[in-house]
């Protein structure tokens, strides 16, 4: 997409958590972490919902690669709405075998499977400051203890 502030920026922050393993627990870790993500975001009053992603992630920038991956649903994204306009605040990404190919990474000497939660430094602040304001004492009280203020 092209640069739009406040979501779209030309530089940004993402925090990332990657899980290798074999297929069937990745699989399970990653649909636990999809139900642990909306349950955590419909708390922070970020109504959204998953959605197959429509830009592509790893499997190269083709056409073809493109309907792979969503025929696959390899990219699902967490997306809310701004106004009219949806953002992307979470992303899930199935690698499947991708990256243990390329790094012969292997779990039991097998192929690992593995997939990543990202999430957009800059993005969910945005959204956030949106939704909750900049007054700290307006913010849900579940954030509040994680949250350091200097």
């Amino acid at each position: 997409g092209k640069w739009k502030h406040p979501y779209r920026l030309q530089d940004f922050y993402m925090t990332e958590l990657v899980i290798l393993g074999n297929e069937k627990s990745v699989n399970k870790k990653k649909n636990d972490i999809q139900v642990v993500l909306e349950k955590t975001f419909t708390e922070f009053g970020f109504k959204g919902n998953f959605e197959n992603a429509t830009d592509v992630f790893f499997l190269g920038q083709d056409d073809g690669a493109k309907v792979m991956q969503q025929l696959k649903k390899l990219k699902q994204e967490y997306v809310v709405k701004d106004g009219k306009q949806s953002i992307a605040i979470a992303s899930i990404n199935s690698h499947e075998e991708f990256f243990s190919k390329h790094f012969n990474i292997k779990n039991n000497a097998t192929l690992a499977h593995s997939f990543c939660t990202a999430f957009g430094v800059e993005r969910l602040t945005s959204y956030s400051l949106k939704i909750w304001g900049k007054n700290r004492s307006d913010w849900p009280s579940k954030f509040k203890k994680y949250a350091k203020v200097s």
